[in-house]
């Protein structure tokens, strides 16, 4: 297990939402530096509303906020797509996310069984490379990664009437995919003992 205990945590707030009054909220990154990796990853997303959706991920004691938009990506679906090609063994997915302006990248890559979660940021939509800076990242076994991903997706699938969804994110919940990844969750839980 990780010692967290004594290290202070640093809160950043590099930028308010264009309108924050319309979520209650603004983005914030909350980190910890020169620690070993951490154990564990929580996932949560928030009821989508007019194209916008609260995305949390937190990796130990570090977290990120994201009020995702569904343009021009649907990060959903890109999500569960990433998800199944990370179980099924491909090397690399990317899911983006756009925080209009500032827009994310989501990295899971694999091998064998190991697999780690790099987040970039990048400033605006045009993804300078010299504007990319990895602002989270969490190594360990392929379940570890996923598993938290597909619980807060299923979370989400079952918190709101599909119809709901499409109408407040802008584009159709994922069914397909998530059977597909719900099934390679449950083949890799007994293997892992998750």
């Amino acid at each position: 297990m990780n010692e967290w205990s004594g290290i202070a945590r640093r809160r950043i707030s590099d930028r308010i939402l264009s309108s924050p009054e319309r979520f209650g909220a603004k983005r914030n990154v909350y980190w910890t530096k020169g620690l070993q990796m951490p154990d564990k990853i929580h996932v949560e997303f928030g009821r989508p509303s007019s194209g916008s959706m609260l995305t949390t991920l937190q990796v130990g004691e570090s977290s990120l906020e994201v009020w995702a938009s569904y343009i021009p990506y649907d990060s959903i679906t890109e999500l569960a797509g990433a998800l199944s090609l990370i179980m099924k063994g491909g090397p690399e997915a990317k899911v983006s996310w756009n925080e209009e302006p500032t827009e994310y990248d989501f990295v899971f890559t694999a091998r064998e069984n190991d697999a780690q979660l790099d987040v970039f940021t990048y400033p605006d939509s045009s993804r300078a490379r010299r504007g990319r800076k990895k602002i989270l990242s969490f190594r360990g076994t392929i379940i570890d990664i996923c598993q938290p991903f597909w619980r807060a997706l299923r979370r989400l699938e079952t918190s709101i009437p599909l119809n709901e969804y499409k109408a407040a994110w802008g584009h159709r919940f994922p069914e397909g995919k998530m059977r597909e990844v719900t099934e390679l969750v449950e083949q890799m839980k007994p293997r892992h003992g998750n």
